[in-house]
């Protein structure tokens, strides 16, 4: 039905008083006009008022001040007789929503159906209990149709209501109590994805949080405490009690290798990954983490992947192993760095980027040659042969070394 329709037919004092009801339960935009249509039953005012609808409460007010300039008479007699009041009257307090200036009106035996129960408990707008022929409630029945008036399945049913009182309290009380033991814990609903719950210490997660910013950058061992603190409290046998803790860690781990560089936040993680009294889930977490460091010096494209290899003349042999990369040089023309004696001089760099002369290191063996100008890598390391001497360096920090016949240099 158009809105128009509707609109007319809720203000319409002809409209049956059950069509009425209809409309009130089924379309709250002319409940308006239904507060001031002036054949609307004295319940379903009553009904109108404690919705606390604005525009509602409007007409309503609007209706009384009405009544009371037609009727002055009433509008005394009900001041003085309190007892012959509607259900409203009954209550000491107003109901939420129920305008000042909207009194009860007194019951008459031809609109107010004598066996309604009462409006608190009602669910939707009350019906109307037509009286026997002779009043106006009956002749506006009459004039309505046989189908328009309300069949008992378009009722809630009595019981619903406190069965859903029911449903509702019990999930109270369970939200109360929480989840079960070794249950994990949710986000709340549209929370961005990805925000981790907070762990049963929320002092251990914040000092995690906040490690990046405070970092030495020259403790591993302190860094690492942190790290192991947060996996005690947020972590039970080798399982977090929130997944979402994981990603914790690795934020934090990253947080690192962007404050210091990927070479400490590796060496963090190794001291985790190897430290006996590492939680068995921040151990996990790290050895399966995949890539997540960042080279500040990757190795060139289109680099072999190779252990060891001899410069083209054979005068320098390299190996490429798991925490170093050395080199060394068997013929010289430059002076014997300090604590090196004459002979073959080795050079190495650490995944840290520690580079320099290192006598005491054995020498290295090399391998097959490599031509000018192309590359090898191998772990965190990288070399690089050319005319003017051979170059290694640490791919996580771009720290390394360069020799040749004629001399060595770091950076």
């Amino acid at each position: 039905m158009p809105g128009e329709d509707l609109e007319r037919l809720a203000a319409d004092r002809t409209t049956p008083l059950t069509t009425l009801q209809q409309l009130a339960r089924d379309h709250p935009r002319v409940r308006p006009a239904i507060a001031a249509n002036p054949s609307t039953y004295p319940a379903l005012l009553e009904w109108l008022a404690l919705l606390g609808v604005p525009e509602v409460d409007a007409a309503l007010a609007t209706r009384v001040a009405r009544d009371r300039a037609s009727h002055p008479a009433d509008a005394d007699a009900a001041a003085a007789a309190p007892e012959a009041t509607s259900v409203l009257a009954a209550h000491p307090a107003p109901a939420p929503g129920l305008p000042p200036s909207y009194p009860p009106r007194r019951a008459t035996a031809s609109r107010a159906p004598e066996d309604a129960p009462a409006l608190a408990d009602r669910a939707e707008p009350p019906t109307v209990a037509l009286p026997a022929a002779g009043g106006p409630a009956s002749q506006r029945a009459a004039r309505e149709d046989v189908d328009a008036a309300p069949s008992a399945s378009t009722r809630l049913p009595r019981w619903l209501l406190p069965a859903g009182i029911a449903v509702v309290a019990f999930v109270l009380l369970a939200w109360a109590f929480g989840p079960p033991t070794g249950a994990s814990s949710t986000a709340p609903p549209n929370a961005p994805s990805g925000t981790a719950a907070a762990p049963a210490d929320p002092a251990a997660g914040a000092a995690l949080a906040a490690l990046p910013g405070t970092t030495s950058c020259g403790d591993v061992t302190a860094d690492a405490q942190v790290f192991a603190d947060f996996g005690t409290v947020a972590s039970t046998a080798d399982a977090w009690q929130d997944p979402a803790s994981a990603d914790v860690v690795m934020t934090a781990l990253v947080g690192l290798q962007e404050a210091c560089d990927p070479a400490y936040a590796l060496a963090v993680s190794n001291a985790l990954i190897d430290g006996d009294a590492t939680p068995a889930a921040v151990r996990a977490t790290l050895t399966t983490a995949g890539d997540w460091l960042a080279p500040l010096r990757p190795a060139p494209a289109d680099a072999q992947q190779r252990n060891a290899f001899v410069s083209p003349t054979g005068n320098i042999a390299c190996g490429l192993g798991e925490d170093t990369a050395t080199c060394t040089i068997t013929e010289r023309a430059f002076a014997d760095p300090q604590t090196c004696g004459p002979g073959p001089v080795t050079l190495v760099v650490g995944a840290g980027g520690d580079a320099g002369p290192d006598c005491a290191a054995p020498g290295a063996a090399g391998g097959d040659g490599l031509a000018y100008e192309q590359s090898v890598t191998a772990g965190y390391f990288a070399c690089l042969s050319k005319l003017d001497g051979v170059t290694c360096w640490s791919t996580l920090t771009g720290h390394g070394f360069t020799v040749a016949r004629a001399g060595f240099s770091t950076f």
